[in-house]
């Protein structure tokens, strides 16, 4: 991880024989985050920290990620992280990755390993309530809306989504008729809008 390095630094420093394979991904949505680069990959032979740090021309903090004995899924389970689908982090209020975003190596079909772990976990990922009920207050997003991309959070929060965007509405009215008695204190013409 570093606030350094780009795809290009995570793609050139695993450009080797012998790395098995890589994952990477830049973060720059997260929340109060400056944008940072997360890679992990596998080697056919050990190497130490200091090792892999001397891969990249920048400063990144190295973590060995060692599964397990028997672990099959540990890679997988770190790679998910990139998208940050996963509850755990979906409950942290963190910015859901798409897939587009995340790069490999070649050949490493690391969405259907995420996708195995996940099922072997019967852990779906859940989308982030608390980021939906923000967008229908602040009308980016209608109830509607959530009801159509998100049906088991509408199931759930169905009256609150709406008393939120009915709640958006009256803000707005309140907002407008607050700038029609400025404008009116002002002597400029009052606008309308339909």
């Amino acid at each position: 991880m570093s606030n350094f390095i780009r795809r290009i630094d995570i793609e050139t420093a695993f450009d080797r024989p012998n790395v098995v394979r890589y994952a990477g991904c830049v973060h720059d949505k997260d929340f109060e985050t400056a944008t940072h680069g997360h890679a992990f990959a596998e080697f056919k032979d050990g190497r130490t920290v200091d090792q892999v740090k001397d891969f990249f021309d920048k400063p990144v903090i190295v973590t060995p990620l060692v599964g397990k004995s028997g672990d099959t899924t540990s890679f997988a389970r770190a790679v998910r992280y990139l998208t940050h689908e996963h509850q755990s982090q979906q409950a942290l209020g963190k910015y859901h990755y798409p897939d587009t975003d995340v790069f490999v190596s070649e050949g490493f079909d690391w969405r259907t390993e995420v996708n195995a772990l996940t099922a072997r976990e019967n852990n779906t990922a859940r989308p982030n309530v608390r980021q939906i009920r923000l967008d229908v207050m602040h009308g980016r997003m209608t109830a509607r809306d959530v009801r159509e991309r998100h049906p088991d959070v509408y199931l759930d929060r169905g009256p609150e989504l709406r008393r939120l965007e009915e709640d958006f509405h009256e803000y707005c009215r309140a907002r407008l008729q607050e700038q029609h008695l400025l404008e009116a204190a002002a002597g400029l013409p009052i606008t309308v809008l339909s």
